[in-house]
């Protein structure tokens, strides 16, 4: 079951589904820096809080969006919105010296974004689309407590 589930169609206004992709707030509402599905980044497994996985932005609903972890089942997708602290620009774990989860089956020591996002022909969401707290390495950031920088 997600946890976060999305609500369903009714209860977003008509001009809430028109609207067209979620933007961040701190940006102009312009389709090219939106999030769109398909872009890849890195997310917090919130059945795993201590994980960050290589993610993609599969569905969009008004201000959120459905995020699905790469070679796992929907089982593990959730909903969030776009200012979530949960959800991180591609190069935030390698950046902030934290461990980021590969998809399923690809080995955690040689995984590569720029080949990733080669191979799996897809784009990472732009690092303007995420807030100056989504970039940084915070207190609410996953396990701040097995982080080295906080031992």
């Amino acid at each position: 079951l997600p946890i976060w589930p999305p609500a369903p169609d009714k209860l977003f206004t008509l001009e809430q589904q028109s609207a067209g992709p979620p933007c961040p707030v701190h940006l102009k509402r312009d389709s090219s820096r939106c999030f769109h599905p398909g872009m890849r980044l890195e997310a917090k497994d919130r059945k795993n809080p201590s994980m960050v996985c290589v993610a993609t932005v599969t569905e969009i609903r008004g201000d959120q969006l459905r995020v699905h972890f790469d070679g796992w089942t929907t089982e593990y997708d959730y909903w969030c919105e776009t200012t979530s602290p949960d959800i991180h620009p591609v190069g935030w774990c390698r950046k902030h010296n934290y461990t980021l989860h590969p998809p399923k089956g690809l080995c955690r020591d040689g995984f590569d974004w720029k080949r990733y996002l080669l191979t799996t022909n897809s784009t990472a969401a732009s690092k303007k689309l995420f807030s100056k707290k989504q970039r940084a390495f915070a207190s609410t950031s996953p396990a701040k407590s097995s982080h080295p920088f906080y031992n």
